[in-house]
C-alpha cells in the first residue's frame, strides 16, 4: 500500500464472517462474525461457492505522512491470478492518544468460570492463567480501562463462629496481570446478593470442607460474612493499591422495592466495615439511582438512545457527586451486543456516551469457542455455548480472536474520540446531521461519512 513519498502502510487484520440470505438469518440479521485473524504474507483463503465479505484494518504508523495511499486485493484460484479489488486509504493529521487514555471509560464483565472451557483449562490453573493474560491483552486493544472479579477470586474460609479468613493471592495476581496488560483503573467485584434467586454464601470450614449457606442481607449470617470480608478487603487493599482503587456492585439491576432495600443494607455494611472502597450500581431507571444515589459512587444506566438516559438525570447524578455510566441493554430497543443484535449497532454505543456527557460504557460478554473450520462450536455446551456466541466480544480458542461486534464497538470509541478532539460545537452539529436526533441506528448507517468529517475538524482544530 504506497502513498505520499513513496511511504507504505502495513496491512494489519482481515475480518472473515459468514453472509446468508435474510430469510435464513433470525431477526433479520444478515452476517454473523466468525473471527478476526492476521492476513499475514501468504494471505488468507476464502470460499469460491459461498460470499465472504473481508472487513480490514489497516495499521497505520504515527509518523506517516497525511495523504492518500492506494492499494489493491489480489485474487487467486489455485495459484493462478484471477482478479484483484482496488482500494485506498486517506490518512488525516490526527493522531488519538492510546486506547488506555480515552476519556470514555469501558469495562467488560464476563463470566470468567467459562474462560478456557474450550481447552479443558480448569478455573485458575497455570494454563487457564496463561489464557486469561491473552484475552486481557485483548481487551486492552479494545480499550477497556477496568477490570472486573467476583467470589471465586477470593478464597473464603470459616474457621470459628464469628471469625473468618480470606486470601486474595488469586485477585493480587489478577491485579498484576491487568496491570502488565496495559489495564490498570479500578477493579470491579460483582455480587453480594442475587435478585432472581436465593443468595448463597459459599466458604471452606475449619475442616476444609466447602459449605453453602442461604442467607439474605440483614439476615446475621450474611451480615457476619459480609462485614468480615469487608473488613478484610480493605486492610489488604491498603498494602497493595489504594482502597478507592476497587468498586464493589453488591448486585445487578435491582428494581423492586425489596431488592432496593437490600441492596441499601449491603452497601451500608460495606460503608461501615470498608469505608474507602466505591460502590457501583446497575440500574435500568432514573428513579432508583436517584433513589440508591446517597449509598453509591458510581451509577449505571441503560444506554439506548440520544435522549436515554436522561441528560437532567446525568447532571442531576453529577451535582451529586456521582460518576456515571451507560450499560448496553439487551433488546431491540437500542445498541445491545447481547441477544443477536446486530452487530453494526454496536459502533453506536461511544458516540452517544459522549454525546450524553457519560463517563463510560458497560459491557456484558461470554467467550464464543471457534474450532479449527471457524464455525461455532455449538455442541459443546449446548444452549451455553449457542448463548457465548451471540454476547462474545472475543472467542476464545487456540487463539484470542474478536468479533465483528468488539470490532465495530472499538471505532465507536474511537470516534468518541474524534468528537472530543473536534469540540463541542462540532459534536453538536455532527448529531444533528441526517436527523440523528429521531433515530440512533442512523449513526450505524452513516458513521463512515461521519468518521471522515469527524477526522477532518479534528486535524483542523489541531493546527
Amino acid at each position: 500500500m504506497h502513498g505520499p513519498d513513496g511511504q507504505s502502510l502495513a496491512r494489519r487484520h482481515v475480518e472473515l464472517y459468514e453472509v446468508r440470505s435474510p430469510a435464513e438469518v433470525p431477526n433479520g440479521r444478515a452476517a454473523t462474525a466468525v473471527m478476526l485473524c492476521d492476513i499475514g504474507p501468504k494471505g488468507v483463503s476464502v470460499s469460491s461457492t459461498q460470499d465472504t465479505v473481508l472487513w480490514l484494518r489497516v495499521a497505520v504508523p504515527s509518523d506517516a505522512t497525511p495523504g492518500v495511499y492506494t492499494s489493491a486485493l489480489e485474487f487467486s484460484a489455485d495459484g493462478t491470478p484471477c482478479g484483484h479489488f482496488p482500494f485506498t486509504v486517506h490518512v488525516h493529521d490526527v493522531l488519538l492518544p492510546n486506547p488506555s487514555d480515552w476519556s470514555l471509560g469501558l469495562e467488560v464483565w464476563q463470566p470468567w468460570s467459562l474462560l478456557g472451557h474450550s481447552q479443558g483449562a480448569a478455573l485458575f490453573t497455570e494454563p487457564w492463567w496463561a489464557t486469561a493474560e491473552a484475552y486481557m491483552m485483548a481487551l486492552a486493544t479494545l480499550g477497556v480501562q477496568s477490570a472486573q472479579v467476583g467470589r471465586a477470586f477470593c478464597d473464603w474460609r470459616r474457621v470459628a463462629d464469628g471469625q473468618w479468613q480470606f486470601d486474595f493471592t488469586r485477585l493480587d495476581r489478577f491485579r498484576r496481570l491487568c496491570h502488565d496488560c496495559g489495564i490498570d483503573g479500578p477493579t470491579s467485584y460483582l455480587g453480594m446478593f442475587g435478585t432472581g434467586e436465593p443468595t448463597q454464601v459459599h466458604y471452606f470450614d475449619e475442616a476444609g470442607e466447602l459449605q453453602t449457606v442461604t442467607a439474605e442481607p440483614g439476615e446475621e449470617m450474611f451480615d457476619d460474612a459480609w462485614a468480615a470480608f469487608g473488613e478484610a478487603l480493605a486492610r489488604h487493599w491498603r498494602h497493595v493499591a489504594s482502597p478507592s482503587d476497587i468498586y464493589v456492585w453488591p448486585t445487578d439491576r435491582p428494581a423492586e422495592t425489596e431488592d432496593v432495600g437490600r441492596f441499601a443494607h449491603a452497601a451500608g455494611l460495606l460503608r461501615s466495615h470498608s469505608p474507602d472502597c466505591r460502590i457501583g450500581v446497575t440500574v435500568d431507571s432514573a428513579e432508583t439511582a436517584l433513589e440508591l444515589a446517597d449509598q453509591v459512587d458510581r451509577v449505571a444506566l441503560p444506554l439506548q438512545g440520544l435522549t436515554e438516559p436522561s441528560p437532567k438525570t446525568v447532571d442531576k447524578l453529577r451535582s451529586m457527586g456521582k460518576t456515571v455510566w451507560g450499560f448496553l441493554d439487551p433488546g431491540d430497543d437500542g445498541p445491545s451486543i447481547q441477544n443477536g443484535l446486530p452487530a453494526v449497532y454496536s459502533y453506536a454505543a461511544g458516540p452517544l456516551a459522549y454525546y450524553l456527557g457519560l463517563d463510560g460504557i458497560v459491557v456484558s460478554s461470554s467467550f464464543g469457542d471457534v474450532v479449527a473450520d471457524g464455525t461455532q462450536d455449538s455442541d459443546a455446551t449446548g444452549d451455553m455455548q449457542e448463548q457465548s456466541a451471540t454476547t462474545s466480544l472475543f472467542h476464545v480458542g487456540e487463539q484470542v480472536r474478536m468479533s465483528l461486534a468488539a470490532e465495530r464497538l472499538f471505532l465507536g470509541l474511537q470516534d468518541a474520540q474524534l468528537l472530543q478532539m473536534a469540540g463541542h460545537e462540532y459534536t453538536e452539529e455532527w448529531f444533528s446531521e441526517y436527523s440523528l436526533q429521531e433515530d440512533w441506528r442512523a449513526l450505524a448507517r452513516w458513521d463512515d461519512r461521519l468518521r471522515q468529517r469527524a477526522l477532518t475538524s479534528s486535524a483542523i482544530n489541531r493546527q
